[in-house]
């Protein structure tokens, strides 16, 4: 059977669209796992060229089953007072995913008390919008975590 030339025009264009449609649907989730992959291999690059020190705790919260989100992430706030405007800058280790919840992870030094790990929670979980604190005590190697508690 033979078809005019308008046919096979208007078919061609049609076949062509179904099969651009077909790349991209089957190609879209092939590049978006490649976009993933690439992501980790890069956070395992960076990982790898920390510290010791860092990596170790790095081990610790992967043994724990966290996720990490990033690494040393900065956030500034401004806060406008009645003299001046007060910049205030806070930078956590890490940001971690559990349980579908971010958290900050800070390093607790030995002569921090209540009253300083305070002083850090509040503006870690106002500044990264996060869940609550992961405290690390490098000298114990314990992981405590802080979460405010609702009560409405």
């Amino acid at each position: 059977m033979r078809h005019s030339p308008l046919f096979r025009k208007v078919m061609d264009k049609r076949f062509w669209m179904a099969f651009v449609g077909f790349v991209v649907f089957v190609g879209g989730g092939g590049g978006y796992f490649f976009s993933q992959w690439l992501k980790r291999k890069r956070m395992l690059r960076q990982v790898m060229s920390l510290p010791k020190r860092e990596r170790k705790l790095w081990y610790r919260l992967r043994m724990r089953r966290y996720e990490i989100v990033a690494y040393q992430p900065v956030e500034e706030m401004s806060i406008l007072t009645p003299g001046e405007t007060l910049d205030v800058k806070l930078r956590v280790e890490w940001l971690v995913r559990w349980q579908g919840e971010t958290w900050a992870v800070i390093r607790k030094p030995l002569s921090w008390g209540t009253r300083e790990c305070l002083q850090s929670f509040f503006p870690a979980v106002m500044l990264y919008d996060v869940a609550g604190v992961l405290w690390y005590e490098e000298e114990s190697g314990m992981i405590l975590p802080w979460q405010i508690k609702s009560s409405r």
